[in-house]
């Protein structure tokens, strides 16, 4: 019951983006923001900014570290929920006679909200977690070490991103919000293993030790 109640919650929200939110910028809007080379080249323009700051230089070596260490524990978990836990798309959830598609069909979704609303061909991968968004969350969450107003940029366009996946019907509300979190817990995660990380690459490119050159003292 309760959770049938938080379904029809998600759908009736669903429907709000997807019928009463549509126009011209909208679409224009979500279409960049689930684009993947404006992602990058955004994050990319952030890191630079944090490597223009003194603060942001001293920490770069472990905020990148703990990028790369939270892009893999995302990706990671993504696969293991996807394989274990698998949740089906929201557009997935409705016979075809419940669908409105096309321009005309989609234009009278106002009249109907029991309907689903398709702007674009559902993924066939699980919904939970969005690889958009927590690719975004990793990003973020190592800005925000770097700095916190760039770390707030970053959030804001991972937002952005979980927007976009709504508006075009891929997740559900709940999808982007547990994906902003998980990628926020192992970000936080990232960054507690960065130090050791960095130490044991340390060791690693460290010129091995001289053996010494004092010669022996003869005995007198």
């Amino acid at each position: 019951m309760i959770l049938a109640t938080f379904r029809d919650l998600e759908l009736r929200f669903l429907h709000w983006i997807n019928c009463d939110l549509r126009g011209e910028f909208a679409d224009g809007l979500a279409s960049f923001v689930n684009n993947v080379w404006p992602g990058v080249a955004y994050f990319l323009l952030l890191f630079l900014i944090a490597l223009l700051t003194k603060r942001g230089r001293a920490g770069f070596p472990r905020v990148l570290v703990t990028l790369l260490l939270a892009m893999g524990f995302v990706h990671g978990a993504r696969d293991v929920i996807w394989r274990t836990m698998p949740r089906l798309r929201p557009g997935k959830t409705f016979t075809e006679a419940q669908i409105l598609r096309g321009g005309i069909p989609i234009e009278t979704c106002a009249s109907h909200p029991e309907m689903w609303v398709e702007h674009a061909y559902p993924p066939t991968s699980p919904s939970f977690p969005s690889s958009h968004t927590v690719t975004g969350g990793a990003c973020a969450i190592a800005l925000s070490f770097a700095s916190p107003w760039l770390g707030a940029a970053g959030w804001l366009y991972a937002g952005l991103e979980g927007w976009g996946r709504l508006y075009w019907g891929k997740h559900w509300p709940s999808d982007i919000v547990g994906s902003l979190v998980l990628a926020a817990l192992l970000g936080l995660l990232a960054w507690r293993l960065s130090p050791r990380v960095l130490a044991r690459l340390s060791r690693r490119s460290a010129p091995p030790a001289r053996p010494s050159t004092s010669s022996a003292v003869p005995p007198g």
